[in-house]
């Protein structure tokens, strides 16, 4: 909350106490207007009901109230005082904050609250639902929930819950949130802000979009609520039949907040579980119901079922197993009142979900044995400080810590086996070869602090952030081996068309794991100057450096081969980002303004990009790739060594010239507030 006080006549208060009241909470602040009768607070709670009271030596004591607040915007109230000997009782104004005629609207912004999040109707109750309030927003994955900002790849957006970037930073969630589903429930949500170009310098880490989310709070009255919902395949389309997605899910929940100590200490809690049930392979026998028969008899598969039980191979699998999807939810805030200068908040939450992983080609008879199911777990704990140290200045501080695992589990432990039976007919069984070495965890650290200092016209904005991530990638293809049989009878004779097989150097799987980490600090500093009353200026920049840790391990016969160094990494790279926006609000009956502004953003490439040049060095692996053989072994601790090839070495090269992603936006706006608009 930001604003000036003055008497009737326009003459400004200085000294003026402006006392601002959270009501639900009871939380209050105290502040002083300067010289120039202006007064800045921040690190208020989302949303409200606000009473802002000033009281001034010989003039009526007058208060605002009603007045909300908006996630990532200042809103602004500005009181005229009367003469005590005028009016003696206290004048009540009811206001709101207004996001589009506002000072500090400059970007490509918008807002959600929670009275639009409750009204909107959500199938998938997900982020990437409600992001389209934004036309420049668009879902470009409805399955897996992949949003472009922008025309941007889907990977280049930040998604922060209160203030603590809460994104898959491996980058191989469609998503980018670092859950199957969300990472909390869209129940516990307050408000979010949508920005496209926010050229605020505290926004980083973006080049599509930028998703701002604040979670609930509890208050001085206990609240809560439960809520279900269940759909199934009746409910879908006109024509229910046709649709294979799920058979059906249900989604269950509660939450509950209230005072621990009233005014003071409050918590906020909430659990989710969310349970979907779903078919297997589209694909079938010949002459079985399904959408895509596979030209493969029931003859044929007992016919390669009695071959493999006589490698051993007892158990090939079937098709009897669903695509299940399951996830569970957990969310618990407390926020704190240190005292009328000092507000504190930690947050914990945790998701945890697991789905059936299947092969889509509709020409392959994939058994069960080939599934492997996706196992992701996401756990965050925030430590969040908000500080009004003087009249004239404040901080807001955050520090978290975050931890993403990725384990896939198989269901087989003998190698792959792809038998084309005829041309665009096959059938594939034994453990997948993708996830037959596959494990990932990324442990982030995340710290920021940014302090205002208000100088009347101007306000100054300066401060850090730092994040880094460890990470451990374990992926390794064939580490068992794969075959592909160019018949039922070339597996009846071990006679192979392709064989894979990957061994890790001395035996240890986990040598050929990338473990590094890199991290990423940046400062920033911004001016917000109010020029006048109609016309605000904002303008500064941030630098960030992206920084790794050890280098990958070097190989100089690659170097030789290829001219390129396979350690070359943006290690040290420096981008200074500088922003410009403005506001200007012209003299009319109804209001009307001008807004824009121009600025460098950037993003985070993907961190599997980096992970490969730790993974394939060369020399950590034996690679072998070979056509047309005999001999087999489905025994994943002896696997086949070819005796006629010459085994391979992978060797990943990052580009030399390879940058962090960047882009300069701009845009422009000219804004009327119509007759008929309310």
């Amino acid at each position: 909350i930001a604003g000036q006080v003055t008497t009737v006549d326009g003459a400004p208060v200085a000294g003026a106490a402006i006392e601002v009241l959270h009501i639900p909470s009871g939380t209050r602040t105290v502040i002083t207007t300067d010289a120039s009768g202006r007064y800045s607070t921040r690190g208020l709670r989302v949303g409200g009901p606000f009473a802002v009271r000033v009281i001034a030596e010989g003039m009526a004591e007058e208060t605002a109230s009603d007045v909300f607040l908006r996630l990532d915007e200042i809103t602004n109230v500005n009181l005229a005082l009367r003469p005590s000997t005028t009016l003696e009782a206290v004048t009540v104004v009811a206001t709101t904050s207004n996001d589009v005629f506002a000072p500090d609207n400059m970007g490509a912004t918008t807002t959600i609250t929670r009275q639009a999040i409750d009204a909107f109707p959500s199938i998938k109750r997900s982020l990437e639902d409600y992001v389209r309030f934004d036309p420049r927003v668009v879902q470009v994955d409805k399955e897996r929930g992949g949003i472009s900002g922008g025309g941007q790849n889907n990977r280049y957006n930040n998604i922060r819950i209160d203030g603590v970037p809460t994104n898959d930073q491996f980058g191989l969630n469609d998503s980018g949130v670092p859950a199957l589903n969300q990472p909390i429930s869209i129940d516990w949500i307050q408000e979010f802000n949508i920005g496209i170009t926010n050229y605020d310098v505290t926004q980083k880490d973006f080049v599509g979009v930028n998703i701002n989310a604040v979670s609930k709070s509890g208050g001085n009255e206990f609240e809560g609520g439960i809520y279900g919902l269940y759909r199934n395949s009746d409910m879908v389309g006109d024509n229910p039949s046709d649709f294979k997605g799920f058979d059906d899910e249900w989604t269950a929940g509660g939450y509950v907040g209230g005072p621990i100590i009233q005014d003071r200490l409050y918590f906020f809690a909430g659990y989710e579980q969310f349970e979907r049930s779903a078919p297997g392979a589209s694909t079938c026998l010949q002459g079985q119901s399904c959408s895509n028969p596979v030209n493969v008899s029931q003859a044929e598969l007992d016919q390669i079922r009695t071959i493999a039980a006589g490698y051993g191979l007892d158990d090939i699998g079937g098709q009897s197993a669903t695509a299940d999807n399951t996830d569970e939810k957990w969310f618990v805030k407390l926020d704190w009142n240190l005292n009328e200068d000092h507000r504190a908040a930690f947050r914990y939450n945790k998701t945890d979900g697991s789905i059936l992983r299947l092969n889509t080609s509709t020409t392959t008879l994939q058994l069960d044995s080939n599934y492997y199911e996706d196992n992701i777990s996401f756990e965050n704990y925030a430590l969040l400080l908000y500080s009004n140290w003087s009249d004239s200045f404040s901080s807001e501080a955050n520090v978290s810590y975050a931890e993403y695992r990725s384990l896939p589990s198989a269901f087989a432990e003998f190698p792959q086996v792809s038998i084309t039976v005829r041309p665009g007919a096959s059938v594939l069984f034994g453990k997948e070869r993708s996830r037959q070495a596959n494990e990932l965890a990324v442990d982030t650290w995340t710290a920021y602090f940014a302090g205002d200092w208000f100088l009347g016209d101007h306000t100054i904005r300066l401060g850090v952030d730092y994040e880094k991530n460890d990470v451990f990638n374990l992926f390794l293809q064939d580490t068992i081996s794969s075959y592909t049989f160019p018949s039922i009878t070339g597996f009846q004779n071990g006679t192979w068309s392709n064989y894979r097989l990957n061994i890790p150097g001395g035996g240890d799987i986990n040598s050929v794991a990338a473990n590094f980490d890199y991290s990423t600090p940046g400062v920033f500093l911004q001016d917000t100057w109010s020029i006048t009353s109609q016309l605000t200026l904002m303008y500064g920049f941030r630098l960030d450096q992206t920084n790794l840790g050890e280098r990958p391990v070097f190989n100089a016969g690659a170097q030789t081969a290829f001219g390129y160094d396979n350690t070359d990494l943006p290690d040290g790279q420096n981008t200074v980002q500088p922003r410009v926006g403005f506001n200007y609000a012209f003299e009319s009956d109804r209001l009307t303004q001008l807004r824009g502004g121009f600025g460098l953003f950037q993003g985070s490439a993907p961190g599997v990009w980096i992970s490969n040049s730790y993974s394939n060095p060369g020399g950590l692996a034996t690679a072998y790739n070979v056509n047309n053989g005999t001999g087999v072994s489905f025994d994943p601790n002896n696997p086949l060594i070819p005796s006629t090839s010459n085994p391979a070495q992978l060797v990943n090269f990052l580009d030399p010239d390879f940058q962090q992603p960047t882009v300069w936006k701009a845009n422009l706006a000219f804004e009327h507030q119509l007759p008929w608009w309310d």
